[in-house]
Parts: C-alpha cells; structure tokens; sequence
C-alpha cells in the first residue's frame, strides 16, 4: 500500500490508478479518495506530502503569496474584532478550505508549539502539546501553504498573561523549514510524561517513538519551523494532518461577528478576485 513515506510519484501514480485527479487542490474530497480513506486512514497524509512535494513555478509562488496573504488578513481582522480566543483548529480548517477555492495548494496541520522566551524575561517556556490527558486541551493548528511552511492567524488570539504577550507576534507567515531536535516535552503534556516515567520511557528523544512509533517517519517527512519574534522563539512542530471533511458552506464552528467562514467568503473574498 503506498503511503507518504514513498515518492512524490508513486503517490501521484497512486492516486491516478485510483482515479482522482490531482490537477487542483482540494482533491481529498474527491469520492474515490474518501473511498480509500476507510482501507487506509493515513491517507490524508498522502494528500499533504504530494502537495509538500509538488515542484512550484517561481511565478506560481509569486502569484499566490499576496492571494494568501489578503485571505488570512480578511479573517484575522474578523477575529480581532470579534475577540475569540483560541480559535487555531476551527479557523485553519476554513482558511484551507478556502484556499482550495482559491486554486492555492495548501493543507492543516495539527501539531505541537513550544515557545523559549528570552532568558532575561524569566518567563519559563510555553508549550501546546498534541498528546495530552484532555484531549480538548491537546496542541495548536496552522495552515501550510507554499511559499509558507506556517501561516498561523490565531498565534496572537490565544489566552496569555500580558508578560508573555509582549514576546508573541500578531501573527506567523514563516517560509522556513529546520530540522530543529524535538523532545519529549515537546510533544506530551506533563501529565502524560509523568505516566511515561511511571512506565520506565526514557526521558529523551527517542522516548517519543516509544509510545508512538509511527512518529519517527511523520518527522522525517514533515519538518518542524522555528519563528523568531522579540527575542522569543517559537518552534512549529507537525504532529498530524487536520483537514476537514465538510464543505466550507457546512463549517459552523467558526462563527466570527455573527458570520461563518462561508459568509465571510461569500461578501469579502470571492468579489475581490471575481474582479480580477
């Protein structure tokens, strides 16, 4: 079975032998794509390592920046003036919706966020972790879309104390990939490396792979992007693939100023660019 570890082409041969068509973005709503998600539940991660892997035209890149850029600053004003907090998971999954609309190659990512203040500040790290007791409590969402590893509206919209604030960017579009070490505390609350240590995990890197062995190959293919911003450094790190399998007119959980994202699209996106 092909899987996101093979090829760029043995993934595109993959899809063609499926019959989907890959000539646009947004192709996992495609039936026969939803049709192999039920054999194979990794394989929306096909879907974003054929748009990772995709070779861009330097005019394509230059054509969607300003496209992705005025589609992220529609919504970020709309949740400015709305005052939502923590909106990541709900508001990337309409922007890649959206985006697909848009003709722009893109896909959400759940993931883990772990920020290093400057030593001088005192305020110890901060972390979104993917694996947590709660799991309503587990990580942060952002949107990968080229020429940006993350775009993520909601970073300065998310509950802090005002030491904290002053070191957090309004927002990220960051081009940048690094292969930046992740550890355990970056990915398991400390209520879940408290069980691991109970089970005698080390407390190191590959301790990660332990309890997720399938980790190891995401890592590898997914790469992390560190952020600086005011002496802060923010380091994104892929946990998983977050795209949603409802239209953009079905999405109800992001509700900004009384209007959902369908809304918002509908009266102040889609007339720009019919104008064009």
């Amino acid at each position: 079975m092909v899987s996101y570890t093979d090829t760029f082409e043995n993934i595109r041969d993959d899809f063609k032998a499926n019959g989907i068509a890959t000539d646009a973005p947004g192709f996992y709503d495609h039936p026969a794509f939803i049709e192999a998600q039920l054999t194979n539940p990794g394989y929306m991660n096909n879907y974003a390592k054929f748009v990772l892997s995709k070779n861009y035209s330097e005019e394509y890149l230059d054509f969607v920046a300003p496209k992705i850029k005025f589609v992220c600053d529609v919504f970020y004003q709309e949740l400015l003036n709305d005052g939502r907090l923590g909106a990541c998971a709900d508001m990337s999954k309409v922007l890649s919706k959206i985006l697909d609309r848009l003709g722009v190659w893109n896909y959400s990512v759940n993931g883990a966020l772990t920020t290093t203040f400057p030593e001088s500040s005192g305020i110890p790290k901060s972390y979104y972790w993917p694996i947590d007791i709660d799991p309503e409590m587990a990580g942060h969402v952002w949107v990968f879309a080229p020429p940006f590893t993350v775009i993520d509206i909601t970073i300065g919209q998310q509950p802090m104390d005002p030491d904290s604030r002053k070191h957090i960017p309004d927002f990220v579009y960051s081009r940048e990939s690094s292969d930046v070490e992740v550890g355990i505390e970056d990915i398991y609350s400390s209520d879940v490396q408290a069980e691991m240590h109970l089970e005698g995990i080390p407390m190191l890197p590959e301790g990660i792979f332990i309890r997720n062995p399938q980790l190891k190959s995401f890592f590898e293919t997914f790469h992390r992007t560190v952020f600086e911003h005011h002496g802060a450094e923010l380091k994104y790190i892929p946990f998983a693939i977050n795209m949603s399998d409802e239209s953009l007119e079905d999405m109800t959980d992001l509700q900004l100023n009384g209007k959902y994202g369908a809304e918002i699209f509908e009266k102040k996106i889609k007339p720009v660019f019919a104008r064009e």
